[in-house]
């Protein structure tokens, strides 16, 4: 039964692997050149990194409005409620205090095992539409 061609495929089998996320259509994916995968893989590589170092970055307790929501939900006592998030925002201050650094070569090697593995799940695709792809890494 071939479906995998079809809407129902791509969300059935692809977006629940997590390579449908992000999936954009590249014009010049039709052709298996290096330097448009270095081009793609210095695009990817940047937003990565940006994403990664805003997520290690110093937190502000402005930035976390879900936690009074969640503390609201969790059925505590309001006094434990106050008391947790006091706990939250001191150790949010101490953590900015502490300082740290980013270490961007970590983070390489973190973006560079992400594209390992979707590369791997990639390749598990079946062969007929592996045959219609010049270049799996782009």
């Amino acid at each position: 039964m071939k479906y995998y061609l079809t809407k129902k495929w791509f969300y059935d089998i692809l977006y629940p692997l997590t390579l449908g996320r992000g999936i954009k259509v590249c014009e010049e994916a039709g052709r298996a050149e290096e330097e448009i995968y270095r081009r793609f893989y210095q695009k990817e590589s940047e937003s990565f990194m940006i994403k990664e170092k805003a997520r290690l970055s110093p937190l502000d307790a402005n930035d976390l409005p879900w936690v009074d929501r969640t503390l609201t939900r969790s059925g505590l006592a309001k006094e434990n409620r106050q008391a947790l998030k006091s706990l939250l925002w001191k150790e949010i201050e101490a953590r900015n205090k502490k300082g740290f650094e980013i270490d961007e070569e970590a983070i390489r090697r973190k973006f560079d095992n992400y594209l390992d593995n979707k590369l791997k799940i990639c390749k598990q695709l079946p062969q007929e539409i592996l045959k219609e792809i010049a270049d799996i890494r782009v």
